[in-house]
């Protein structure tokens, strides 16, 4: 997988998960580390009755990084700008004063046991990777935006209100190492251990998620490494970037929306609330107006009684009238 998978663009892990999608056996752990006696094949089995017997496999160099939609227009006018303009190249070196590379060479300085300030002595691979991402930052000036350095590989390009993350590092590979003399005494049923090794390459991958079948990762490829690719790095950004802003876009919509159905939400149940009590007042009012003419017709019919009777209302009995008619006076609505 190691050998193999560049010769199509692709990691390891890519080719190894295609393998897997379309049913082609891979070799078992520890597969290369055995003598040759004891490898043995995986049988390969027919293919699927919907699955072609010739798999084809392009390489990435070759597919077009774009999008079915359209590009906002400042983006779209960054990137005809930039299709017009002179190749982009990447500086023969670097400058180290340059204040992201000063706080890691510092902070190497800090880690170093030796008291020295002598700078530490960077490999090739990271004089590479410095080269190509202070390109990308020269651009991404030119454009009015900035890169700012998560850490040491993770990095953030912001251009005005949109921003997206993406690492450029040197990936390892997935390697089976010889056991040691002591790994052998703990191990003994084994005769390899998987471990990571430097791949040697550089790979800058997109860490957002789309949506979309947007191209999220550039890496070296057989006679094309990544400082010749950075034209469709730049353009891969412009198309993310928009991407990333007609997600932002949706969500701030999405939010918008929401809020605007919360409101009314909380003035349906406002109108609701008041509602109920406007019934509630209404059938309060009318049980009391009931009661108040029960109490009316009962100090009537009290006071007629007493006349029934041959005698005569006294002053005991029209005080008591006089109250009760107050108090269903009091109690009636239709008097307050």
């Amino acid at each position: 997988m190691r050998l193999l998978a560049p010769k199509y663009g692709l990691s390891d892990v890519g080719l190894a998960k295609l393998c897997r999608r379309v049913g082609v056996p891979l070799p078992p752990m520890g597969y290369w580390a055995r003598s040759v006696k004891k490898r043995r094949r995986p049988h390969l089995p027919p293919a699927a009755d919907s699955q072609n017997e010739t798999i084809e496999i392009t390489s990435s160099h070759v597919r077009s990084v774009g999008v079915a939609v359209e590009l906002p227009k400042d983006i779209a006018e960054m990137l005809s700008a930039m299709n017009q303009g002179p190749e982009i190249s990447v500086p023969v070196t670097y400058p180290r004063a340059y204040p992201m590379f000063e706080r890691w060479d510092s902070a190497d300085r800090r880690a170093e046991v030796s008291a020295s300030d002598r700078r530490s002595a960077l490999s090739e691979i990271e004089k590479r990777r410095r080269r190509i991402l202070y390109a990308i930052i020269q651009h991404i000036e030119k454009w009015k935006g900035r890169i700012v350095a998560v850490d040491w590989y993770r990095f953030k390009v912001e251009i005005g209100a949109d921003e997206l993350a993406f690492t450029l590092r040197e990936p390892s590979n997935r390697v089976q190492r010889p056991l040691t003399q002591q790994e052998l005494r703990w191990y003994p049923d084994r005769d390899s251990m998987p471990d990571l090794q430097a791949s040697g390459r550089l790979r800058l991958l997109l860490e957002e998620s789309f949506d979309r079948p947007i191209q999220k990762s550039w890496g070296d490829l057989a006679g094309k490494p990544l400082e010749t690719r950075l034209h469709e790095v730049l353009s891969g950004l412009l198309i993310a970037l928009s991407e990333s802003r007609r997600r932002r876009l949706h969500w701030e919509d999405w939010h918008r929306q929401r809020a605007v159905d919360e409101q009314e939400r909380v003035a349906a149940q406002e109108r609701r609330r008041i509602e109920q009590e406007r019934i509630q007042k209404l059938v309060a009012e009318s049980a009391a107006w009931t009661q108040a003419r029960q109490i009316r017709d009962y100090v009537k019919a009290a006071l007629s009684a007493a006349l029934a009777r041959g005698g005569k209302a006294d002053d005991k009995l029209a005080v008591w009238s006089d109250w009760a008619m107050d108090i269903a006076a009091r109690m009636d609505p239709l008097t307050r």
